[in-house]
């Protein structure tokens, strides 16, 4: 299942996320909504227009929502 990026609207595999798409250092704020590795260093790439998407896939996908719920904005 993809996840998409609530910034810039990517869809990553959510299990690409932990095993090899992703830098270590770029999983939390993937999964806090902040960037993903096409838009950390594009600025200009980032409107944030993709955040309800971003966490409806996000819990959708996640085999720990009580995780992601931890994570979520309020």
């Amino acid at each position: 299942m993809d996840v998409i990026c609530a910034q810039c609207g990517e869809p990553w595999e959510y299990y690409g996320i932990h095993h090899g798409d992703f830098e270590q250092e770029d999983i939390e704020p993937f999964l806090r909504g902040e960037n993903c590795p096409c838009c950390k260093d594009h600025p200009k790439h980032r409107s944030g227009i993709f955040e309800n998407q971003h966490w409806s896939t996000l819990l959708e996908a996640s085999d720990e929502p009580d995780e992601i719920l931890r994570i979520m904005p309020l």
